[in-house]
């Protein structure tokens, strides 16, 4: 893939693999409902597996609220790769400058492979970073990612594709980012 540094790079989320996500998500919430009303023969009110499916409606309904609304707006790039920094509308409202981009890694979990990208400390406390970047990170540390996480799983697009731009780009306008 023939990266020029010189412009700006987007990606698009694939409405084809959102709407496959949010149809998982719905098949899930279906099974968890039918837990959670004691559908299934062997499920007893009041045990645990009607608790947990509870708790499963109601997470994998809100993944499949996520997914649906990410699948309405997805012509609306969701990565930005310029000049001045990386932009992930799933991480930040603002554009995080490569300066602050101390480190960058590939973290493999569950045979998915995620992009790390290792930010200073003043940055966590300035940058604008969505909830979920925030609420994640500590769990996101204990696994052996420390940073913000950027996946392929929404994209058409290769792992090793996103890698190399962001590398590109990284190694064009940062010395020290790795």
């Amino acid at each position: 893939m023939l990266v020029d540094v010189n412009q700006t790079t987007e990606f698009r989320a694939s409405s084809v693999r959102l709407f496959l996500l949010s149809a998982l998500a719905l098949a899930l919430t279906a099974a968890s409902f039918a837990l959670a009303w004691p559908l299934l023969p062997n499920v007893s009110p009041g045990s645990f597996a009607q608790f947990a499916g509870w708790v499963g409606m109601l997470l994998f309904f809100g993944a499949f609220l996520l997914v649906g609304w990410r699948c309405i707006r997805s012509d609306v790039p969701v990565i930005k790769i310029s000049p001045t920094g990386i932009f992930d509308s799933r991480l930040s409202s603002a554009v995080i400058p490569w300066p602050e981009i101390e480190d960058m890694s590939v973290w493999n979990y569950r045979n998915n492979k995620i992009v790390v990208l290792k930010i200073s400390d003043p940055a966590w406390r300035e940058l604008p970073l969505t909830r979920m970047a925030r609420w994640t990170r500590s769990a996101n540390r204990s696994m052996g990612a420390d940073g913000l996480c950027i996946a392929t799983t929404e994209f058409g697009v290769k792992f090793e594709d996103l890698l190399q731009t962001i590398t590109a780009y990284a190694d064009a306008h940062s010395a020290s980012t790795r």
